[in-house]
């Protein structure tokens, strides 16, 4: 998440159960989120240990049988499939509860949502289409972080709308796919009970989907021997040369394997600098203004990407055959201080998109950290060179500099040293902490069986590999689609009597 967060401190693996204040402390923002990380952990754990990966109650509070995210065919349907009606209700996904209400006309009338028209997933009139005769209808579920641009609600007026908080958003969108998670083909003839346990043997696998391979990532800021190696002292020859505390951001910027040359870039504000778009033609962006400090002011030569609720939504690099909007960088050559304008220049065949004032779509430029250097040229093989889309190619070989001694560095073997094909995942990130009290990133090391850290060939503690800190998505059958025929392929759960039966 893109938020102004000092660090991201929860790790399940240390099993802490609560965070407990101290008096006279100084409190921050990352010991309260925790708090409520730690809390959040046990309930969906809970609810993943009683209902299983997914499931659904077969009874809604009222003692009527439960609809949450059945896959209907519309009662005027005629040999053509037009559109799914998705029920109204609950459904857990990895203990993550999922709610579907409806939406109200101007009648006060209430309706169920549908598939072209879901609340986070809303497909443009000329793309839609089914992937194939026969499909998978699915549910994807993950966070999205929402500050006070996108929902203006958070300010208090009172006190003159101080952006104080953000909140995370539960994303759900209901898709469509002609493959399960391990791209098996969905047999077109089988009986119709035979169908949910297919599904359910198949959905045993999310490779592809969301597969472990999604790129690892070292980090470093100093070299440190395994007799000087304290994580709490100052060493006199502390590497991190950065005057502040950051929060490194490294986001995958375009996926794919090595061969298809995805790219990276990073901040060092979480990615959390934002400029809201009042209006954008052509190549002219009028901003509500070109920074809030001197610290977060845009200038000449910035790296920004073009962002709105449209792309934050829809892009999921896992379904290709669906319409995604493209996710645009562009450089800033000009700025008139005055008209709060800037003119930004793309990359070759890139085009910008248009956004009118009071777009309700929430544009915004989103700063990116990396134009301090121009690395098209360099023959140092520690300088991340520039891609053809404004990006960073990602290098497998080598360590890559950021600034101030911050390194990185892709790795294409597993944690046990075995080569393995990283397919990394556009909007995947890692969150590097880096403090000037150390001279250091907080990052964990490899440490043996016995509780010792794990040396490279030169006596150095190594970083330990680490997987993407997000964006974690989360996956559910709900149904087969095939003509105008639809099977429910949803788990049902009984969690009161009497039960309905689920079959």
């Amino acid at each position: 998440m893109n938020g102004d967060f000092t660090r991201v401190t929860f790790d399940p693996a240390k099993h802490y159960v609560r965070v407990l204040m101290q008096q006279g402390r100084v409190q921050l923002d990352s010991d309260g989120n925790e708090q409520a990380a730690i809390l959040l952990h046990y309930l969906q754990t809970l609810a993943a240990d009683l209902i299983g990966p997914f499931g659904g109650p077969a009874l809604d509070p009222s003692g009527e049988p439960a609809t949450g995210f059945e896959i209907q065919v519309p009662a005027d349907t005629g040999d053509k499939l037009e559109d799914l009606v998705i029920g109204k209700g609950h459904y857990y996904v990895d203990g993550i509860l999922c709610e579907n209400s409806q939406w109200m006309d101007s009648t006060g009338s209430l309706h169920d949502f549908t598939y072209f028209a879901q609340p986070d997933y809303r497909i443009d009139s000329k793309y839609r289409k089914w992937p194939g005769n026969i499909f998978l209808v699915y549910l994807d579920v993950w966070e999205r972080l929402i500050t006070s641009y996108e929902d203006g609600s958070l300010r208090e007026v009172a006190l003159g709308g101080p952006d104080t908080t953000a909140r995370s958003k539960l994303v759900w969108q209901v898709r469509s796919a002609i493959n399960m998670p391990d791209n098996t083909n969905i047999p077109t003839q089988t009986a119709v009970g035979n169908w949910r346990e297919w599904v359910k043997e198949h959905w045993t696998s999310f490779e592809g989907w969301r597969s472990e391979n999604r790129g690892l990532l070292k980090a470093k800021a100093r070299e440190e021997s395994a007799q000087n190696w304290d994580a709490c002292a100052v060493p006199p020859g502390a590497r991190y040369r950065g005057i502040e505390n950051h929060l490194y951001r490294v986001e995958i910027h375009k996926g794919g394997d090595l061969s298809d040359k995805p790219t990276f870039k990073w901040s060092r504000d979480n990615g959390s600098v934002i400029f809201p778009i009042r209006k954008l033609e052509g190549t002219i962006a009028y901003l509500d203004h070109l920074g809030l400090d001197d610290r977060q002011r845009l200038k000449i030569y910035d790296w920004v990407e073009v962002v709105d609720d449209a792309i934050a939504l829809q892009y999921d690099p896992n379904m290709p055959d669906q319409p995604y909007p493209p996710r645009r960088l562009a450089q800033v050559v000009q700025i008139d201080p005055l008209d709060m304008t800037v003119t930004l220049k793309t990359p070759d065949g890139v085009s910008l998109p248009s956004y009118a004032e009071d777009s309700l779509v929430h544009p915004l430029l989103r700063r990116w950290d990396y134009s301090h250097r121009d690395s098209r040229d360099s023959t140092d093989a520690n300088i991340p060179k520039r891609a053809a889309d404004g990006a960073l190619l990602i290098d497998e070989e080598n360590w890559l500099v950021l600034e101030d001694g911050i390194q990185i560095r892709f790795l294409p073997k597993d944690e046990n040293g075995e080569p393995v094909v990283q397919q990394y995942r556009a909007g995947d990130y890692w969150l590097i902490p880096a403090r000037t009290a150390t001279g250091d990133v907080e990052w964990p090391r490899e440490i043996d069986v016995n509780g010792s850290v794990v040396l490279d060939e030169n006596g150095m503690v190594k970083p330990k590999a680490l997987s993407p800190h997000g964006i974690q998505h989360h996956y559910a059958p709900l149904a087969v689609v095939f003509g105008n025929q639809v099977v429910d392929v949803r788990n049902i759960f009984c969690p009161m009597k009497p039960c309905i039966d689920a079959d």
